[in-house]
């Protein structure tokens, strides 16, 4: 159950692996029941998704230019195997053969959405338009990895180095947070700059901060125009709507709430609206009040800090009086106990050797034993992609537990001191363990259909909530 995360030749690996995917689904394509069709295809998907999730994994959260060569050699043979899979004709027939064999509620839920997902796969498809809805996949796959590469190296790449009279307004821990051997150097890393927007008293450098952080990766050049995304982004939606309308929709959004739970694109529309319409007269207020209180035109890179400000006068105390309640240790705590209570179940730390020493690995048990495990890493660090999520790296299948990884972009511990979590974060950490325990206390048995697998994607958010 423990990830390799030293992964040696990946692309000879997902090669290999990939290859006799494709004999196994042939042979599943043969099959008349449950255990003939479905039970290889999943058994086979289980090994090859042990090693996709680690090697999307590490470079997602140990980012170098190395890995990231031979990992996007990886991504078209990955995404051919699926969309050869998907577009097996006599397996889809397999499939809509099994509708009329012995299934309990479970296996017929997931053969419902397999039959699905191979027409929204493209499995109808013939001749030129099969071969270019697979080109499309394939490139996507690649566009996607090369977008989140530059975003990362784009927030990476801006630094500036200050004196401590230029960050007047900090406090003794956020000074810590960005002091160094020369005096103090600020980031577009999450935490320190939530701190210049809400701390610095320096407009000029909110300014500045605020517009390298919003236009990273754009051809605005702030930061290197060789990071600039907009190409990307541009061909990411001219080859989704192009695939959309290969496969019938009329746009991109239409085909993209077939998976979901939502109904329409007007349902969400009517949705955002309402939420405008519930909203704004609130919004108002509270912003015409902060411009009375701030007595200049506001400025998005002033709202936080006059907000602050604002906060402090009517209510007494600082947000940044707040976090030495809650260090790391205490928050873990919490959140364990929390879910201990909530579900009966006990979470330990062990020791074991990761990717980086400030992984924490949690086993789960209840009485009757083992349940899984999570790898938890929480602090921001340069080589780790923005942002906060769960991932999976395996499913619950036979004796094998579930596993999942969760990964945050919080305030790391400096200088001999314990990590302090503003409450944000601490809402963000607990948001992130809901996906995981949605994953880890599965007890559906089939792993297309167990934890997060099969749920559609506006719906997963809901047990995250718990």
């Amino acid at each position: 159950m423990k990830p390799n995360f030293q992964p040696k030749d990946i692309e000879k690996t997902i090669k290999d692996l990939t290859e006799e995917g494709l004999k196994i689904a042939n042979l599943a394509s043969q099959g008349h029941d449950w255990e003939s069709v479905v039970t290889p295809l999943d058994q086979m998907e289980f090994e090859l998704g042990q090693h996709t999730s680690v090697n999307s994994h590490l470079n997602s959260v140990m980012f170098n230019e190395e890995f990231n060569a031979e990992y996007e050699k990886t991504l078209p043979l990955i995404t051919n195997f699926y969309s050869e899979v998907s577009t097996n004709k006599t397996l889809y027939e397999a499939y809509k053969n099994l509708r009329n064999t012995s299934l309990n509620e479970q296996q017929r839920h997931i053969v419902k959405e397999s039959i699905e997902s191979f027409k929204l796969s493209g499995v109808g498809l013939e001749g030129e338009q099969s071969d270019r809805f697979k080109a499309i996949k394939e490139r996507l796959s690649l566009l996607s990895n090369q977008f989140s590469k530059n975003a990362l190296k784009a927030t990476n790449e801006w630094k500036k180095t200050l004196t401590e009279a230029e960050l007047e307004g900090y406090g003794e821990n956020e000074l810590a947070k960005v002091k160094t051997k020369d005096g103090y150097e600020i980031s577009l890393q999450v935490p320190v700059y939530m701190d210049v927007m809400t701390y610095a008293k320096n407009q000029t450098l909110r300014e500045e901060v605020y517009k390298a952080y919003i236009s990273r990766a754009s051809e605005v050049g702030i930061t290197s125009t060789e990071f600039d995304n907009k190409a990307i982004m541009d061909e990411i939606l001219s080859l989704r709507q192009e695939m959309a309308t290969i496969l019938g929709f009329g746009n991109y959004a239409d085909l993209s709430i077939e998976g979901k739970m939502v109904e329409s694109t007007e349902q969400v529309i009517d949705f955002l609206n309402d939420l405008v319409d519930r909203s704004k007269t609130q919004a108002q207020q509270e912003l015409d009040e902060l411009q009375l209180f701030a007595g200049v035109e506001l400025m998005p890179w002033d709202l936080m800090y006059y907000s602050e400000q604002l906060k402090e006068k009517k209510f007494g105390f600082k947000k940044s009086e707040l976090t030495p309640y809650f260090p790391e240790k205490k928050v873990l705590s919490g959140l364990f106990s929390t879910i201990e209570n909530l579900y009966g179940i006990s979470l330990r730390e062990i020791e074991e050797k990761t990717y980086h020493a400030d992984v924490k690995v949690l086993e789960i048990t209840n009485p009757d034993g083992l349940v899984g495990r999570i790898y938890l890493d929480v602090y921001a660090r340069e080589d780790k992609r923005g942002g906060a999520w769960m991932a999976d790296y395996q499913a619950l299948v036979n004796e094998n537990k579930p596993v999942a990884f969760v990964v945050c972009n919080l305030n790391s511990p400096t200088e001999g001191k314990p990590a302090l979590f503003e409450f944000d974060e601490i809402v963000t950490l607990f948001h992130e363990f809901g996906h995981a325990l949605h994953h880890v206390l599965t007890k559906v048995p089939y792993p297309s259909a167990a934890g997060i697998a099969g749920v559609p994607w506006d719906g997963v958010e809901l047990p995250s909530q718990y």
